[in-house]
């Protein structure tokens, strides 16, 4: 197997094994085009061409790469919460899903350590000779987004469905039609033999079918049939046991936060920095009780606040409640001003002890401040 080159790729389309439609494309004054049907790329040109076979055509070549094609960030993603004013007014609700209309609004903006479904703007048909893997682009990469490996199997049609995470600290952009992934397209030998016959691999393709809900979609079929789901997956994650509990733990804190929203909404000014503390106060309660759980208890004097400058390092020593011995687990959640901290329990070898040290050290030459909270786990 060896990756097409961008000839062998144009050779493809010629000859129908490939084919790629795009839902939008550049327009004029910066503004997107966005056709009302699929706009198939055509070689070789010829005369009956009309105005938009050659902006499509265009598009494919400067997407066209030596031995890849730069794929990009379709009209709609599947996001996990719609929150801030300007994201809820662009989010369509389809099937229990939030879907941001990404070419409505024009861009897409990752939260920090968000992870998103992101469709292409491409659709593709490939034949049953054709194969491609995803591949990331460097310029998202760059700015702290990563992607999710993907293929596209023989006899594929519909678009793609890409998932990125943001692993920042710090809100990422990308703008409809940026550049999502590198698509390789390879080829594939069908020559029947003995231990896989024609029979038996017109028999994989159609169990492949079958396991790909989003086999055949494309955006103008989604958007005319409110009943489809737009990002439909093969498998929903059904939590059980502890994980179903921190759901609820998840759900119950965000009512709680919605709560502390309303309140400070109502409440008059002069009371709005007592209202403050007090949400800070709730919030540190919430975020206790996700890392907790049913089986962590709080430890007497859990709070512990520090302050390192030119020192490398500060040690406190916690007294516990009740006599743990060597096999408990210690947890602790950081809150600082910058993360630049390392913390270890230091506890006795053997026996039962009501005490033990924790040290905090730099682990760079910055100054450090913050409050580190701690449990024990039974």
């Amino acid at each position: 197997m060896s990756f097409l080159s961008a000839y062998e790729i144009v050779d493809a389309i010629i000859n129908g094994e490939l084919k790629i439609a795009y839902y939008f494309i550049p327009g004029k004054n910066g503004k997107l085009k966005k056709f009302s049907t699929k706009k198939f790329v055509k070689f070789p040109a010829s005369a009956d061409d009309d105005a938009d076979d050659k902006l499509v055509r265009e598009f494919f070549l400067e997407s066209l790469q030596p031995d890849s094609i730069t794929i990009h960030v379709g009209p709609y993603a599947k996001i996990s919460d719609a929150v801030g004013k300007k994201r809820k007014s662009s989010v369509l609700e389809r099937k229990g899903d939030k879907i941001l209309k990404v070419g409505e609004r024009g861009q897409l903006i990752f939260l920090p350590e968000e992870f998103l479904l992101v469709g292409t703007n491409e659709y593709f048909e490939v034949s049953d000779k054709i194969g491609a893997s995803v591949y990331s682009v460097v310029r998202n990469t760059d700015i702290g987004l990563s992607q999710l490996s993907a293929i596209i199997d023989p006899t594929w049609k519909g678009i793609l469905q890409i998932g990125i995470s943001n692993g920042t600290r710090f809100h990422k952009r990308l703008n409809a039609n940026d550049a999502l992934a590198l698509l390789r397209f390879h080829k594939i030998d069908l020559n029947p033999n003995d231990a896989l016959n024609k029979k038996s691999f017109d028999s994989i393709k159609e169990k492949f079918r079958d396991q790909r809900p989003h086999f055949g979609l494309d955006w103008w079929k989604l958007e005319a049939e409110e009943g489809r789901s737009f990002f439909p997956v093969r498998k929903e994650y059904e939590p059980l046991g502890d994980f179903d509990k921190q759901q609820k733990n998840e759900a119950r804190s965000r009512k709680f936060k919605k709560l502390a929203k309303l309140i400070l909404g109502l409440l008059p000014i002069p009371t709005i920095f007592a209202a403050g503390v007090f949400a800070v106060d709730l919030k540190e309660k919430i975020d206790e009780t996700l890392l907790v759980g049913k089986e962590l208890e709080s430890i007497s004097h859990r709070h512990i606040d520090y302050e390192l400058t030119n020192e490398s390092y500060a040690m406190n020593k916690i007294f516990v409640e009740k006599e743990l011995n060597k096999n408990s687990t210690i947890i602790f959640s950081i809150k600082n001003q910058k993360n630049n901290v390392d913390v270890d329990i230091i506890t006795p070898n053997e026996g039962e002890f009501k005490s033990f040290d924790v040290r905090i050290s730099k682990s760079d030459q910055n100054p450090a401040s913050g409050r580190i909270m701690l449990y024990i786990k039974r």
